[in-house]
């Protein structure tokens, strides 16, 4: 405007003079200079923050990707550790070593390794077993492998063969035991690499938008490469680099993105400022500023309320999961199982419970209980009712008399809140449950694949009448069955009665005693609440089951009693899947050996059937207690438990019923039996 009403001034004096545009051209100078320093500067800036934005893009995702790089290392050498603790263990047994890796070895690409053998180490090392494709290491110079086996030969980690050269790619993993523990085996594994060296990322994968190269050693030199995005060594643009620790060796990853990672603003962002030109640079640049504020407003706020939903999802977890049990106890002949299903996504805060509490006389208290509402008032309450009801069951009160007591405790007027609770005590010597309930639904029993609810007398929630007087029921239990607790979250849905809802969970709950409890309860809330629940939903599980199997046995000390025992092993566990009998086999052999070796009068043998697991007992008069002990090469014998320990899920010892001889004990888990 300046320019403008100079001209028009000197018009009215009679015409244009020459001296008189110098300051309208001095001042669109002046506008034209500053506009292109301001454009310029911007275009520069703009072009800065592009780069930089870029490089910080980048260098996250190779992080990222070097994070999930090095996750997957350990896994490559838990195995190797595993088959090496195995080998030392059972002395080289193939059986045990296939037993191990035949599940990851195997031609397929999602097999862990295309080969693997068990080598006894000794000049020479002779390999005992091998799963899969004869190794490349073996097609080699045999000094190459004696060289690779001395530098495993009681490392931490294991050591890495560089087999990319040919056209059978591939890299060698060899792994013993650590050195102090005077390694006897040696583990190797072969993986194949594709002989292209080009491996695309998935389109549905997270770094789906970076190329990428892996090279062995830690540099980046093309008889290296490993794999790539492209095939080759080279990456085009930007890249960024990040190095892994692989066994005794190094991993180097060099990335690329494929485009740019902050997006197309940023990037066209220098040729929209110089093309919008000086008329537009100060309005662009308001434009930028006014953009760049918003988003940093928006980013803030978005940073914020992250920063607030995971603090208060931290709160409320920890909460929730402080105020249930966070293990179930044990009770012989009883298996105890639960699930909390919040209703609310991201805040599983609220009143839902259940608890289980033995007593000296062998029964057990169960409870389950719902405190209306949600928030830290009603898990507040919930707690209290909770560890008021642990104190009057442990002081032997009877499920009426705890709902009577807690009903001091509570009180909708002065608290705001109401609770439902269902109190069972569950007598396994009597064959007998009691009962007492405060407003709650009614427990499930399943038997004999059929299922039905428990008619228990119904009082007024606690909390609702103050003093209330609750009736109790009684009823049998049968030689085997499960009972289900839970909250009105399992059966509540909105738009149907409620009956709907119970039918629905009888219908859900009749196959339960098919699976493990665990797996049991989950199929139960999957099927009743197939699409989520509005509201808490908590479910325990109790079930009794008598041991099934053969009566115990008893075998002379003889060494034909070994054999006869095997025989019986087998008799007993018709049926099972080979693997199961056959391991189950080898164990008995071993303390059946020990038996008439240390026992003069013999063995006797138990073997129970339980849903998810085979328990055998060997017990005998011999003196003193098992001891699991690493003997040395040369010793035929004392290897028997240190098998038991490496077979079994678990075993122990303890004194025979009389106090004049020991049990040595094992459980093995029941694989199903394939047709």
């Amino acid at each position: 405007m300046t320019a403008t009403t100079t001209a028009q001034s000197e018009r009215h004096d009679g015409g244009y003079r020459s001296g008189a545009m110098h300051p309208v051209w001095t001042n669109v100078a002046v506008v034209v200079l500053i506009g292109v320093l301001v454009t310029g500067a911007l275009v520069i800036g703009a072009a800065r923050v592009h780069d930089n934005n870029e490089q910080r893009l980048l260098d996250q995702r190779v992080r990222e990707v070097g994070a999930v790089l090095e996750a997957a290392i350990p896994s490559l050498q838990a195995s190797l550790s595993a088959a090496a603790v195995v080998a030392e263990s059972t002395n080289g047994n193939p059986s045990a070593f296939r037993q191990v890796m035949a599940p990851i070895v195997g031609a397929s690409p999602k097999k862990r390794f295309a080969s693997a053998s068990l080598w006894r180490l000794g000049r020479p090392a002779r390999q005992i077993v091998r799963i899969g494709a004869r190794p490349k290491l073996t097609t080699q110079s045999p000094a190459r492998a004696a060289a690779l086996f001395r530098r495993a030969t009681g490392k931490k980690s294991f050591v890495v063969a560089d087999l990319l050269e040919g056209t059978r790619r591939g890299l060698g993993y060899a792994f013993t035991v650590p050195k102090g523990a005077s390694p006897h085996y040696l583990i190797y594994g072969e993986q194949e690499l594709a002989r292209t060296r080009k491996a695309k990322i998935g389109s549905d994968s997270a770094f789906a938008d970076l190329d990428y190269a892996l090279f062995f050693g830690g540099r980046a030199v093309p008889d290296k490469l490993i794999a790539s995005s492209t095939g080759g060594t080279s990456l085009s643009g930007r890249t960024g680099s990040f190095t892994a620790n692989f066994g005794d060796t190094k991993l180097l990853l060099v990335v690329s993105p494929q485009k740019d990672l902050g997006g197309s603003l940023l990037e066209w962002l220098p040729l929209i400022l110089a093309g919008f030109g000086l008329l537009c640079t100060l309005a662009a640049a308001l434009t930028v500023w006014r953009l760049s504020k918003r988003r940093s407003e928006a980013e803030s706020l978005a940073f914020d309320n992250e920063r607030l939903y995971a603090g208060q999802r931290s709160v409320a977890q920890t909460l929730q999961h402080s105020l249930l049990p966070q293990t179930l106890p044990e009770a012989e002949g009883f298996e105890f199982g639960a699930i909390y299903a919040p209703g609310t996504e991201g805040i599983d805060i609220g009143g839902d419970w259940y608890e289980v509490v033995p007593r000296d006389d062998g029964s057990v208290v169960v409870v389950v209980g719902d405190v209306s509402g949600h928030g830290l008032e009603a898990a507040t309450m919930m707690a209290s009712l909770r560890f008021a009801i642990l104190a009057y069951a442990a002081d032997g009160d009877s499920p009426a008399t705890i709902l009577g007591k807690l009903t001091h405790l509570i009180s909708v007027g002065r608290d705001g809140h109401f609770a439902t609770v269902l109190i069972g005590i569950v007598d396994p010597v009597h064959h007998r449950t009691t009962w007492a309930d405060a407003g709650h639904p009614r427990p499930l029993l399943v038997t004999d694949g059929a299922s039905r609810y428990v008619s228990v007398p119904v009082g007024p929630p606690v909390g609702v009448v103050a003093g209330a007087i609750y009736a109790e029921a009684n009823e049998e239990l049968s030689d085997e069955g499960t009972l289900l607790l839970y909250t009105d979250g399992l059966v509540e849905r909105r738009g149907e009665t409620i009956d709907v809802g119970f039918e629905r969970l009888a219908d859900a709950a009749v196959r339960v005693d098919a699976e493990p409890l665990a797996d049991a309860l989950f199929s139960v809330v999957r099927r009743a609440i197939p699409d989520g629940c509005d509201d808490d939903a908590a479910l325990l599980g109790i079930r009794w089951r008598a041991d099934v199997g053969p009566e115990p046995t008893a075998f002379p000390a003889t060494p034909a009693a070994v054999s006869e025992a095997r025989t019986y092993v087998a008799d007993a566990l018709d049926g099972s899947a080979p693997e199961v009998v056959e391991t189950v086999s080898l164990l008995v052999s071993e303390l059946a050996t020990n038996s008439v070796r240390h026992a003069a009068a013999g063995f006797t043998l138990d073997i129970q059937r339980r849903p998810d697991r085979i328990r055998v007992a060997v017990s005998d008069s011999g003196p003193g207690n098992p001891q699991v002990r690493s003997p040395e090469p040369v010793e035929p014998s004392g290897r028997g438990l240190l098998i038991v320990e490496a077979l079994s899920e678990d075993w122990g010892y303890e004194p025979t019923a009389d106090g004049a001889g020991k049990t040595v004990w094992f459980e093995v888990a029941v694989v199903p039996a394939t047709t």
